[in-house]
């Protein structure tokens, strides 16, 4: 294991997976957990259920002529 250092405010922690995934990362977690702060607070709306419902909640335009489709 180890010993991490967290900055929640500056998005920031000493394991690089925080900054790399934009996501909070156990060490990130824990210590929103030991300061009663809600952790899903830093997670970016793109991740979210909702964003991610709202992306397929659309229709597609179908391409009749195969003429048009893509190689």
């Amino acid at each position: 294991m180890g010993t991490f250092r967290v900055d929640l405010q500056a998005g920031w922690c000493d394991c690089g997976k925080y900054q790399a995934l934009h996501f909070p990362c156990y060490h990130v977690i824990v210590t929103c957990s030991s300061f009663h702060h809600d952790n899903t607070s830093l997670i970016p709306y793109v991740f979210k259920s909702e964003c991610v419902y709202a992306i397929y909640n659309t229709t597609f335009k179908v391409i009749h002529n195969k003429s048009y489709w893509p190689p």
